[in-house]
């Protein structure tokens, strides 16, 4: 499967960020909150990697995405708030307590998925999510990554707003 191998692969290059988080967020909270270079680096990578900054000349610039202002002022709101460690702790929390859809279970809430150009991490194939939940708003999109409400914030809000209405 197409998507099972890209996924594999892109696991393969990004995991360890999110197996850090996961395994050692307490440690890795105290070297970023020591360090605001490092606290910096640690988001400001992720922005560069996960958003789509590519360039119709097929360049990277994570300038196509965001301004300086809202990446420092992203970095700022955990330095200045000492929320770091808070934030990683959701992935240790996730993989102990990791929620699983049984066989032959399906998720009932209304579940609506707007499929952004994701370059970590992208949705399943439909088919797959409809198997376990029940998706009633579905939009592919071409534009927007990772951070899809920083990165185009009046197509994500349009993109809830038609979720709502059809619920």
């Amino acid at each position: 499967m197409q998507w099972a191998e890209k996924t594999a692969g892109i696991m393969q290059m990004e995991g360890a960020y999110l197996q850090i988080q996961a395994s050692k967020p307490q440690s890795l909270a105290y070297g970023l909150m020591d360090s605001p270079v490092g606290t910096c680096a640690w988001i400001i990578e992720k922005f560069h990697g996960w958003a789509d900054n590519l360039q119709a000349d097929g360049r990277s610039d994570i300038e196509h995405s965001f301004t300086k202002h809202q990446l420092l002022s992203n970095v700022m709101i955990y330095l200045m708030t000492g929320s770091f460690a808070t934030s990683v702790w959701f992935y240790r929390g996730y993989f102990e307590e990791m929620p699983a859809i049984g066989e032959g279970e399906k998720v009932e809430v209304p579940v609506g998925i707007g499929n952004f150009a994701e370059p970590y991490i992208s949705f399943p194939p439909r088919r797959m999510v409809e198997h376990s939940y029940n998706v009633v708003h579905w939009s592919d999109f071409e534009t927007a990554g990772h951070f899809a409400a920083m990165e185009d914030a009046p197509q994500f809000v349009a993109e809830v707003q038609r979720f709502l209405s059809e619920l």
